[in-house]
């Protein structure tokens, strides 16, 4: 989303910007408190540039997208490159991309320092209503924008006019799980669905977290003896991923903790229907029984029975897709994104540090 967004800022002509790599994590996998040693001494590297940006570039606004770690070193971290730029008397804008802010529920000494930082913010971004309250008591109600992400289209229109060539082969429907292959994201329990729905292909697309929990899953694959109609494709980027959308039937997110993850707007942009959690702010992106079903968490059981229900509804699958491409085109483009964030922005500069227009309903 951050490369979404400079690229969309930068044809903004409100704005001229200088951007900074702030990414301390190499991979989705070594995300949390891997390598901590490392990302702290690639951010003091990162102050440094800074500090020579706010005396050469002398900007108005500073924004940052919050580390979503739960080691405090990430908020220390965070406020390498937050103080700087409140001594200085820029605006600061911090935005959160996941659908919880660890620091926040932290006391003590930790307590009052992430308040002391927090407070002093001009504006906080969050993915949704719902999430407006990860912020309580530390940043005020007026200084929190909600912004929905937002995906580009042109590489689906493209992927349609690839798919429409050569259409696949296999007449099995396809169950589509895109993401880190983790217990949290709940992969596990996709995986304990497959015996429950017999008449489909189920596709996992992501990184493992690592290889010992890979060996472990192929193994009970094997065991439950549906490996046949399980494939793993790995980190899929570029035309690969558009493509591996569009073949799909369902997609699917069974998810234990969400912000709003971009492949579910992808997902919205494929006109897939879309079985997941309630959590985070996915309900701004899911309307049960409208273009999808939500589950409950950790239960293979209703989880399946939602995905043969689609399965064994060809109309009701085809309107399902339809809705979520109309909600895509109505609130998730990458226009709507960029164009909500530079209003929040504008109006920040201003010293106002209001919240962002409200998504149309």
């Amino acid at each position: 989303m951050t490369e979404a967004l400079v690229a969309g800022l930068r044809a903004e002509p409100r704005f001229v910007m200088t951007h900074i790599n702030t990414q301390a994590s190499r991979s989705l996998a070594e995300k949390g408190g891997k390598h901590q040693l490392r990302k702290s001494l690639r951010g003091a590297l990162q102050t440094a540039r800074l500090l020579d940006r706010i005396i050469r570039f002398r900007p108005r606004v500073i924004y940052l997208p919050l580390t979503s770690s739960s080691s405090f070193l990430g908020f220390l971290r965070d406020s390498l490159l937050i103080v700087p730029g409140m001594v200085c008397h820029k605006q600061i804008v911090v935005h959160l991309h996941n659908g919880v802010y660890a620091y926040t529920r932290t006391a003590g000494v930790k307590r009052r320092l992430v308040s002391a930082v927090l407070k002093r913010v001009s504006l906080a971004i969050v993915l949704g209503e719902r999430l407006r309250s990860v912020f309580d008591g530390m940043v005020p109600p007026s200084r929190i924008a909600c912004i929905p992400n937002g995906v580009d289209d042109r590489p689906f229109a493209r992927a349609r006019a690839r798919i429409t060539a050569t259409p696949r082969a296999d007449p099995r429907k396809r169950i589509l799980f895109m993401g880190l292959m983790h217990r949290e994201k709940g992969f596990h329990d996709l995986i304990d669905t497959i015996p429950l729905v017999p008449d489909a292909e189920f596709v996992f697309a992501g990184e493992w977290p690592s290889s010992t929990e890979e060996q472990q899953v192929h193994r009970v694959v094997r065991e439950r003896g549906v490996q046949d109609r399980t494939g793993f494709v790995g980190v899929i980027t570029g035309e690969a991923k558009y493509d591996l959308f569009l073949s799909a039937d369902i997609f699917v997110l069974p998810s234990y903790f969400e912000g709003q993850p971009v492949v579910v707007l992808e997902a919205l942009a494929a006109g897939l229907p879309i079985v997941c959690t309630d959590c985070g702010a996915l309900n701004s992106a899911v309307k049960n029984g409208w273009n999808g079903f939500f589950v409950p968490r950790s239960n293979p059981g209703a989880l399946g029975a939602r995905l043969n229900q689609l399965l064994g509804d060809d109309a009701l699958r085809r309107s399902m897709g339809e809705h979520s491409r109309r909600l895509y085109e109505e609130e998730f483009t990458i226009e709507r994104f960029v164009q909500r964030f530079a209003d929040a922005v504008e109006e920040c500069a201003a010293g106002a540090g209001a919240s962002a227009p409200a998504m149309r309903r």
